[in-house]
């Protein structure tokens, strides 16, 4: 008896286990750790390989290395001398499609469909910046390969601020 109830235990364990990790390959986990990485990072990550690859899908990681090279010889159109290049805005702004980075954000939901999901944020912005008191809604979209999720654009809602836009479309001028 005592040994059926000890195997019992060790299986719900082991299923628990399982699921656990298994929750962490979801497209919202990706999204987390993208995010912190994102909210943390003290250099460009459109430049930092290492972060391209662990989170961007071969399709948007070509479409940022040529909008690195497109970057290098980018003169700005006369009636808007102030328009930098994508790859030029520092603090990764371009990443979050904004002139001020936002101060917090969280997870809202995830939806997945086969090899596809979506993931929104919601980003907030502080007292102290640019668009105080601004909430922002971005879908990040994934994919997933040999079951890992990658990003493959973050699609930004039109707000008080800002129209909609694609981080994809937005990276070449």
């Amino acid at each position: 008896m005592y040994k059926f109830v000890f195997l019992t235990l060790v299986l719900f364990w082991m299923v628990g286990c399982s699921t656990a990790q298994l929750s962490n390959n979801q497209p919202r986990h990706t999204v987390l750790s993208f995010m912190q990485d994102l909210f943390t990072a003290k250099h460009d990550l459109l430049r930092d390989e290492d972060f391209k690859r662990k989170y961007f899908s071969d399709t948007l990681r070509a479409r940022i290395n040529d909008s690195l090279v497109q970057c290098a010889t980018y003169k700005p159109p006369k009636e808007t001398p102030w328009l930098t290049h994508p790859a030029q805005q520092g603090e990764n702004q371009t990443l979050f499609m904004a002139w001020d980075l936002p101060t917090s954000f969280k997870i809202k939901s995830q939806q997945i469909k086969g090899k596809n999901a979506t993931v929104d944020v919601i980003y907030y912005w502080g007292p102290d910046t640019q668009y105080a008191g601004d909430t922002r809604v971005t879908t990040v979209v994934l994919s997933r390969t040999n079951d890992v999720w990658y990003i493959d654009d973050l699609l930004t809602r039109k707000g008080k601020f800002i129209s909609e836009s694609s981080f994809y479309s937005g990276l070449l001028r």
